[in-house]
């Protein structure tokens, strides 16, 4: 009786602290993507529901007028937070309880035009599912970017997105909502226990179950140069004998070609230092403000590794740089070309015109009639090839290297021999790395003896 009694005051509490919290871990500690699935973050979107059925039991009804005006700016807020809000809004936190209310808003409201549109029998319905389409519609479009390794939805994947959900919503909705809704607690939990101990059994065995399929690491995650990749750890590579002043620089793009040079230097007989960081390469001159709020973490790591990053720099003659594409940002176009500006006379500037990608994870590919495979594809960045070029033809001491001019790339996307040479959708693996090193290293190696 007590914790009913005061059930309006404690979830308004945790509303308040709960929303407080994802806030602050959004703006202070750019914990955004922590905060967006985290299940505690989410508590007060469902808690506004709850304190709108404890303080409007009986429904929200003042005059005709009166409950349009609610309703109809309750129904702007939310087509305007369905335009506005995108991947880039800090949400949860605040921003998330201006959709919650207003929903809650035209929900309680009996009397408005819009609550006349909304108890049309098919929408009734489409309310009916809604907690059912809410359940399914993630798990089908998480399943669908798992397989793709991309985030974006083609419309035949989105088409089929709408029709599955609608379809397994429907089914659960009636098959097992529905029914188990009237069921006594007893009876639901006979069925329901042994069906979730099967289901925990089998995740935690499925492991073991899928293991004759695994593929070594070498080909499924990076291996090579991990001990100078995000860490302030520089190695040598190719002939350690030799103490030749070369740099290999760059983003994870540039941790690829650590195998590649290491190859044609253990052939060739040089050698080469290297320091390397995910998505963004560390050197001065990339703003903090043209970075994504999900990739900050990796602009925070890069900047840490600048300092040791300009020391390799100033003691090099040779500096290779690679990325995934300076184009990606205005300012990455900018730090480079200043790198190109600054470089004495006895030095020289490397810009690798970098290896292709791919549309999606190679790894995750299905057999399927289902529109939710896409065929595999090579990519590559015009632009960033013509970001290259430009600075290349402004200073005497820059160069090109084109490494996807590889003869690897005309084999099956993704494949080299029949042999997985990706190890996601935008890095070769260790094999392709030397695959790309048997088929230029003596090209590379003729390029680099010209220029030093």
């Amino acid at each position: 009786f007590f914790f009913k009694k005061h059930l309006l005051p404690i979830f308004v509490a945790l509303i308040v602290i709960i929303t407080t919290y994802s806030t602050y871990e959004i703006f202070f500690t750019d914990n955004q993507l922590k905060i967006y699935f985290s299940l505690i973050s989410r508590i007060p979107e469902f808690l506004i529901g709850s304190v709108y059925s404890i303080v409007f039991k009986n429904g929200l009804d003042f005059s005709r007028q009166k409950n349009n005006i609610i309703a109809v700016c309750s129904f702007l807020a939310l087509i305007i937070c369905s335009f506005y809000y995108t991947e880039e809004t800090p949400f949860p936190g605040v921003l998330a309880l201006i959709p919650c209310i207003a929903g809650a808003n035209i929900l309680v409201l009996k009397n408005s035009t819009i609550s006349d549109i909304l108890s049309n029998k098919v929408l009734v319905y489409i309310g009916e599912l809604s907690y059912s389409l809410y359940l399914w519609h993630w798990g089908i479009i998480a399943l669908i970017r798992y397989i793709n390794g991309v985030y974006d939805l083609t419309p035949a994947e989105v088409i089929f997105i709408i029709f599955s959900t609608f379809a397994i919503s429907w089914f659960s909705y009636n098959f097992l909502e529905n029914r188990f809704r009237k069921t006594k607690s007893t009876v639901f939990l006979l069925i329901f226990i042994p069906i979730y101990l099967g289901i925990y059994v089998f995740v935690m065995k499925m492991e073991k179950i899928t293991e004759y399929k695994k593929l070594p690491y070498t080909y499924t995650k990076p291996v090579f140069g991990m001990s100078s990749h995000g860490t302030k750890n520089i190695e040598k590579f190719g002939d350690k004998s030799k103490n030749d002043s070369i740099i290999l620089i760059g983003d994870s793009n540039a941790l690829v070609l650590k195998a590649f040079l290491d190859q044609i230097g253990k052939k060739h007989h040089f050698s080469f230092r290297t320091l390397t960081c995910d998505t963004y390469p560390a050197i001065k001159g990339i703003k903090q403000e043209e970075i994504p709020v999900e990739k900050m973490k990796f602009y925070n790591l890069s900047q840490e590794l600048i300092i040791p990053t300009q020391k390799m720099i100033d003691e090099s003659k040779i500096i290779i740089i690679n990325s995934a594409g300076f184009e990606r940002l205005p300012s990455m176009k900018t730090s480079l070309e200043n790198l190109a500006k600054n470089l004495r006379k006895d030095q020289k500037l490397v810009l690798i015109n970098t290896f292709h990608s791919l549309n999606r994870h190679p790894l995750r590919s299905y057999d399927t009639p289902l529109p939710i495979g896409r065929e595999l594809k090579l990519e590559h960045s015009d632009e960033n090839k013509k970001i290259l070029e430009e600075i290349a033809k402004k200073y005497e001491n820059v160069y090109i290297y084109d490494v996807s001019k590889s003869k690897i790339f005309n084999d099956t996307p993704g494949y080299i021999n029949d042999t997985i040479a990706y190890y996601d959708a935008g890095h070769l693996n260790l094999y392709g790395s030397r695959k790309l090193a048997d088929d230029l290293g003596s090209d590379f190696i003729t390029f680099l003896n010209k220029i030093k």
